[in-house]
């Protein structure tokens, strides 16, 4: 496609991402063919091609081999890779973390026990019986994960889930400082099991307090230390292989 074509994708790729976010286009709905595209708006077929590329990129649509783009279901997932680039940029401290993942997944426990259900609860007790079955620390630090992700998703506060996965990545190396460590690890296992009873008991106020106690069991042990680079106090072995696990990467 030649650059003076370049202003019209952008311009398709407007108009398209328009209809999209402005419900004209249900989710999982096909869209009109690449000739059909290029008779609405007038441009060439490549214009159009050019377009939807840009678009699959952004996440909103998807293209299947011989049946055609869709558009596609939102991820929280499509959050993380972006804005955990921009956190990194800015040198986010472990400290800075567990402030914000304070204000954030202790509102997200309260909202869990108020809207949570049933499936949401066997979920969550699946997932820390994975965790009481003594798995490696890698095996570990992805079910507290999924047990915090699955939290902020209960909440039925899109905001908040969005939130928590833009900081996973992060969040991720921080348990795996914190799984490394025995006596933080021992002291902060447990309230996963207290927050978990106040969402089952429809209790908000005790599993935004326990969620609270929970993310503080870091930094009260921690102290000062607490900012120090996770390359100094997780095994070098452990970090390589975070390194090439999808979606974990280690903050600090």
């Amino acid at each position: 496609m030649t650059s003076a074509s370049t202003p019209m994708a952008d311009r398709v790729a407007a108009e398209i991402e328009r209809s999209l976010l402005g419900s004209e286009i249900s989710i999982g709905a096909k869209l009109p063919s690449e000739r059909e595209l290029a008779v609405q708006f007038g441009v060439s077929r490549p214009v159009v091609r050019e377009a939807l590329r840009r678009l699959q990129e952004r996440g909103l649509v998807e293209a299947q081999p011989g049946r055609g783009t869709f558009f596609r279901p939102a991820d929280p997932s499509d959050a993380a890779g972006s804005l955990n680039r921009l956190f990194r940029r800015y040198s986010v401290t472990p400290g800075e973390l567990v402030v914000a993942r304070k204000m954030l997944e202790c509102e997200g426990a309260a909202l869990a026990a108020i809207h949570r259900t049933d499936e949401d609860c066997q979920t969550l007790e699946r997932l820390l019986e994975g965790l009481s079955g003594k798995p490696t620390v890698l095996e570990q630090a992805k079910l507290d994960l999924a047990f915090h992700d699955h939290i902020a998703r209960a909440s039925r506060n899109p905001v908040i889930h969005l939130m928590f996965a833009s900081i996973s990545d992060l969040t991720v190396g921080l348990m795996v400082r914190s799984l490394s460590d025995r006596q933080v690890s021992q002291r902060g296992l447990p309230f996963h099991d207290e927050v978990l009873d106040a969402v089952v008991e429809r209790d908000p106020e005790r599993a935004r307090r326990a969620m609270g106690d929970h993310l503080g069991t870091a930094e009260e042990l921690y102290g000062a230390d607490l900012d120090r680079s996770i390359s100094d106090l997780v095994p070098a072995e452990l970090r390589a292989a975070l390194d090439v696990l999808p979606g974990l990467q280690v903050a600090g």
